[in-house]
């Protein structure tokens, strides 16, 4: 399964950039890459967007990030697929924001990613890269998501189980999922039915569901359970930890548990109800019966016994009062009436169709102007090194002393003449013009983002809203 590790480099980045993308350990540097620098001026890159005064204090004293992202033996990854995974893998975390450098160790019994990154932004701002616990569980999500993209295993935290590629692309492939997540829930479903595990065994054989049970050094005596058309069995413990025996166990005794506590509260909940009821004056009783109390719609389409014709008449009057509650939260959130729910959810969906538009514009914009600004820097501060090629007596020794430096202006020389940049403009002034023009673009970003965010959330409400009212209104409730 894929792992990630974090290590702080406080003292030399070089050596960290020299050891990962050694040519023994990546098939002679084919499987290294790089972002927002190059084989030839990574250090330099580093090095200047270190030398601005960092902005955030408390993160100054890291120089860089060395992140390692392994996979097990048994994963069917080559180290093409590695890499090109390394790559999305730090592109979904860090949007291009920091200068790095991916190379795929394949020297050892498993392939593994190492990552060098600057902690400096690459805008030459001066801010660093805050390494707090969010950012921990995002690096550990994105790493995930993109293991199960390629069909590799990740760590199942609520089993601690990895999952296998067939079972993962069983999982995607078929709407009812895998055999095993099949099993699973229908095991869970049989557990909350239970009252012992004698009866959660007989429920499950009801089901053609074929038990055994056999011995397991480890675990001792075990049960096994197969579909009819499979050929092998699956251990209770192969399904995860919550399917053991003790566990399943303790599962069903919990569950007896707790719906014969709820019994009891409810029970205690009804005799109090009963005594303040009966305690109200005549005032009081009316004044009670005219209280909305159900959070959502009640479903009265398929009628009722005759016995209850009370609850069916209690229904309608509580269905009616949250309706109008309905039509008032409406109101009040987003200014419409019910009717108008449905055509609101369409609009919110096109507004976030022209939200994707812009963040993509806006994502390019920023990468545009980043490497625009590593370009003006290295020029401005390298240019010393062309003038100075000039003056020397011996230009061969003096390029031979510094042709990291020269190598680098002469790159940024020529990305910025390919932009039709006029390099007498490029001065301290109009590259803080620059950054600013880049800070204000990633906030206007992330203000988008918010936007989509919380158009997201109006979504989600509307269309509980919108359930609500087909409910009422006795319609089939279908995703708008």
């Amino acid at each position: 399964m894929a792992i990630t590790k974090i290590i702080k480099v406080k003292v030399n980045t070089n050596a960290a950039i020299n050891y990962v993308r050694d040519p023994d350990k990546t098939n002679e540097r084919l499987l290294v890459s790089y972002d927002g620098c190059s084989e030839s001026n990574i250090e330099l890159c580093f090095k200047m967007a270190l030398a601005n005064k960092t902005r955030n204090q408390n993160c100054s004293s890291v120089l860089a990030y060395h992140f390692i992202q392994s996979f097990a033996p048994t994963d069917e990854v080559t180290p093409e697929q590695a890499h090109e995974l390394g790559m999305k893998f730090m592109e979904q975390t860090f949007g291009g924001k920091y200068s790095f450098v991916c190379a795929t160790h394949v020297d050892k019994g498993h392939i593994h990613n190492h990552f060098v990154m600057c902690s400096a932004e690459r805008g030459m701002t001066g801010m660093r890269l805050d390494d707090n616990l969010t950012l921990l569980h995002t690096i550990q999500k994105n790493n995930d998501e993109l293991c199960l993209q390629y069909g590799l295993s990740v760590i199942d935290k609520k089993r601690s189980k990895g999952k296998n590629y067939r079972e993962w692309f069983e999982d995607k492939s078929n709407p009812s999922g895998s055999k095993k997540t099949q099993l699973r829930k229908l095991m869970d479903k049989t557990i909350m039915e239970a009252v012992s595990f004698e009866d959660f065994i007989n429920r499950l054989k009801a089901q053609n569901i074929i038990i055994v049970t056999g011995n397991s050094k480890k675990y001792g005596t075990v049960t096994k359970y197969r579909f009819t058309d499979e050929q092998r069995f699956h251990r209770g413990y192969s399904l995860g930890s919550f399917y053991t025996d003790n566990n399943i166990k303790k599962r069903i005794s919990r569950r007896q548990d707790y719906l014969k506590t709820q019994k009891e509260r409810a029970k205690e909940r009804k005799e109090k109800r009963k005594a303040t009821y009966e305690a109200m004056s005549p005032a009081e009783k009316r004044l009670d019966k005219s209280k909305l109390k159900i959070s959502t719609m009640r479903d009265t389409s398929q009628g009722i016994s005759h016995e209850k014709i009370g609850l069916q008449k209690w229904s309608n009057v509580q269905n009616a009062r949250r309706m109008q509650q309905i039509q008032k939260e409406l109101q009040d959130r987003y200014g419409i009436s019910y009717i108008e729910v449905t055509g609101h959810i369409k609009a919110l969906r096109a507004n976030n169709n022209y939200l994707d538009t812009a963040l993509t514009k806006s994502q390019k914009e920023i990468s545009d102007l980043r490497q625009l600004i590593n370009d003006c820097v290295m020029y401005k501060k390298l240019k010393i090194y062309a003038t100075n090629e000039q003056k020397a007596e011996d230009k061969e020794k003096y390029y031979q002393e510094h042709d990291h430096q020269l190598n680098a202006f002469h790159d940024s020389k020529f990305a910025l003449e390919s932009r039709n940049i006029d390099l007498t403009a490029i001065t301290s002034g109009n590259i803080k013009i620059l950054q600013k023009r880049l800070e204000q673009t990633e906030q206007d970003m992330q203000n988008l983002e918010k936007q989509q965010q919380q158009n997201e959330h109006d979504l989600k409400e509307l269309q509980r809203y919108q359930k609500e009212i087909d409910t009422y209104l006795w319609k089939n409730h279908e995703d708008i």
